[in-house]
Parts: structure tokens; C-alpha cells; sequence
């Protein structure tokens, strides 16, 4: 059924769809500019209209940050923590004395217990974690410690491969508590000391050192207490760099002693009288002399297989129909074998002591 046409209240005469529509607009622009006059701001004024009531809505601060899904916390339910490892115990000292008490606290409750964390990384010399504030975007923040040079970590690494049952521990991944007294003997410390300073950066807008900040000392507090291995790169050099240095110095230091040598220079009262010009000795310079039978090279299989091709790497020709460490691996065991073979079997009778086939004939 068609619908029929509305009356205009103005004319008593039925309106169209067109009428209709802009009659409604029309109503629509003078009940809004009627509303809003009192709140309209004009050029050249300073403020709106003074008798007007309405007020701007001022957003209240949340009362907790931002909820974090699957966070990083601390696994205490108190701070302080209580029976804290001595290796983590200067961490504690550090905090209590940068923080006060109330940002400490606030820091406990509202970001380190309830998982404000959303990542963190071990940097050289620095600790780095996002904590998420009541902003949408989470703060930076950065825990610093004072970085030892690199030529006072040349001279601790030489004592501590100087103490054989130091460096075995170390390498073992076990962590001596008296490794600190090898630092401090060379004026540095590896735990944290009550006399450096704990630099914090955050990017809030806060006063710092702010409870951003607290939260990322408490985290790491724990991070020392369950791998003090965490202070090695907060000192400036990572566990694994510092374990290869070790092999490194040792491998070395065992190879120049323990072994017969090749060569052993006569004793510096002998060898000014004995020397003489290499003019004098072209002519023999290359004969052997009776000396070398006096030369010793231990023969024996070494203890890690083809070091000198491990040494050069991999091949250079790489386009090669074939592989030559390959081919060289299996030259180099089958000299070995061949060697040990003939080291181990017994001396042939010397030629004096066989017969002569002329005897045996004419006898």
C-alpha cells in the first residue's frame, strides 16, 4: 500500500521527500548553532563564554600500568630478597643506595611483582629491558656498569690460566667464589662494588633514577643470583669470548712445556765462543752433521687430528672436481699409520753382526 503524503505544518499542504529532507536539515543546523553558540571560541578572544558550564573532561591517571601478558618477574614476594648468593648480595647495596624508599617500594608492587616487563637483553656493560608504564608504548631502559678496559682483562686472563685449578672450574661452567680476589688484585672487581655508580636511562618523562629503572635493577639483581656468569659481559667481555681466550692461553702454554723440543739452543756461555760467521760455513751449510743423530722428535699420534688443515680451513678452490682436504686428510693418516707403524716395531740387527755371503760360500 502506498504511503501517504505528510502535511506541512506551514501550508497544510502534503510535503515531498525532497521538502521533507530539508525541512529536517534545516531544523537540525539551528538546534545545533543554538547549542554550541556559548561554546564557540571567536578570533581575537581569549577563552570561551565565562557564564557557560560547559568543563573539558580530564582524563584520570590508571591506577595500575598496563597489563602485561607473560611478563618478566621477580620469583621473590618481598623486597628485599632474603638468602640472596654473596656473588648477588652487592647488587642489593647498589639499589638501596640510588632509590629511595618510596620508588623502591612502587617499584616492587606495581612493575617488578606484577610482570611489567616485556623483554630484556644482556648487552656489553648494560642491562636492557622494555617495562611497560600506563602509556601505550613501553619505556626503554637501560642498567650500565662500569666496563673493565681490555688491557687489565689481558693481565686478569693470565692469572687466572696461571692457576691451573681456577682456570678448570672456570671452564667447566662452575663460578669460583674466589675469582673476585684475581680482579681485585689488579685494582678492578667483577661483583658489583659499593663504591661505583649504577647508571640508569629510561625514557620517561620522570625524574630519574625512576621506578622504571628500579624495576630493571631488581631483575637483574635475580639474573646475578641465578648465573653469575651475567656480570662477564656487564664487565665487558661475554662468557664465551672469555672461556675461548682461556683454552687459548692454555693450549699455548702447554705447548712449550712438557715436550721435548726440536731444537735446544746450547746455553748463551757456550754459544758466543761456538758461533761463527755464516761465510765461513757456506760450503757444509746444508750438511746435516753428526749432530742430528742426537736430535730427538718424539713420534706419536696428536691429540687432535689434522691440525694444520683445521688450521688453514677450507679449501680455496671451491669450483675443484674433488676435495683436496679431503684427499690431504686421508694422505696425512696414512703417513701417521706408516710411521707409527715403523716407530713401534723393533731396530734390524746392525750389519756387523750378519753374515757374509762370501764366508758362507768359501767355507
Amino acid at each position: 500500500m502506498p504511503r501517504e503524503r505528510q502535511p506541512n505544518p506551514k501550508d497544510d499542504k502534503p510535503m515531498s521527500a525532497m521538502e521533507r529532507y530539508a525541512a529536517m536539515r534545516e531544523q537540525s543546523e539551528e538546534k545545533a548553532s543554538g547549542d554550541l553558540a556559548a561554546y564557540v571560541r571567536k578570533p581575537g578572544t581569549r577563552k570561551a563564554n565565562p557564564d557557560s558550564t560547559f568543563t573539558r573532561r580530564v582524563p584520570e591517571r590508571a591506577e595500575y600500568p598496563r597489563r602485561v601478558r607473560a611478563g618478566l618477574k621477580v620469583s621473590t614476594v618481598q623486597w628485599p630478597p632474603e638468602h640472596l648468593p654473596a656473588h648477588a648480595a652487592p647488587m642489593l647495596t647498589l639499589i638501596e643506595s640510588l632509590f629511595t624508599t618510596d620508588v623502591i617500594n612502587e617499584a616492587f608492587k606495581d612493575y617488578a611483582q606484577r610482570g611489567q616487563t616485556r623483554a630484556f637483553r644482556i648487552e656489553i656493560g648494560s642491562f636492557v629491558t622494555e617495562v611497560q608504564g600506563r602509556r601505550f608504548k613501553p619505556y626503554d631502559t637501560v642498567v650500565s656498569l662500569e666496563t673493565i678496559e681490555p688491557a687489565r682483562w689481558d693481565q686478569i686472563i693470565e692469572a687466572l690460566v696461571s692457576d691451573p685449578l681456577l682456570n678448570a672450574r672456570l671452564l667447566s661452567g662452575e663460578f669460583p667464589e674466589q675469582i673476585n680476589t684475581v680482579f681485585e688484585h689488579f685494582g678492578v672487581s667483577l661483583l658489583p662494588s659499593p663504591q661505583e655508580e649504577l647508571t640508569i636511562q629510561c625514557t620517561c618523562a620522570e625524574p630519574q633514577p625512576c621506578k622504571h629503572g628500579a624495576c630493571t635493577a631488581m631483575l637483574l639483581a635475580e639474573a646475578i643470583a641465578a648465573d653469575p656468569f651475567v656480570l662477564l659481559p656487564l664487565r665487558g667481555m661475554a662468557k664465551e669470548q672469555l672461556a675461548e681466550r682461556l683454552r687459548q692461553r692454555r693450549a699455548l702454554a702447554s705447548s712449550t712445556t712438557g715436550l721435548v723440543p726440536a731444537f735446544a739452543p746450547p746455553p748463551p756461555g757456550e754459544s758466543a765462543s761456538s758461533e761463527s760467521p755464516i761465510e765461513a760455513a757456506v760450503e757444509s751449510f746444508w750438511d746435516a752433521g753428526i749432530e742430528l743423530r742426537d736430535l730427538e722428535i718424539p713420534i706419536k699420534k696428536p691429540e687432535i687430528s689434522y691440525p694444520l688443515l683445521r688450521r688453514l680451513g677450507p679449501s680455496p678452490f671451491e669450483e675443484g672436481k674433488f676435495p683436496l682436504v679431503g684427499l690431504l686428510a686421508t694422505c696425512y693418516e696414512l703417513i701417521s699409520e706408516e710411521a707409527l707403524r715403523l716407530e713401534s716395531e723393533p731396530e734390524l740387527e746392525s750389519d756387523s753382526d750378519e753374515a757374509d755371503p762370501d764366508q758362507e760360500t768359501s767355507a
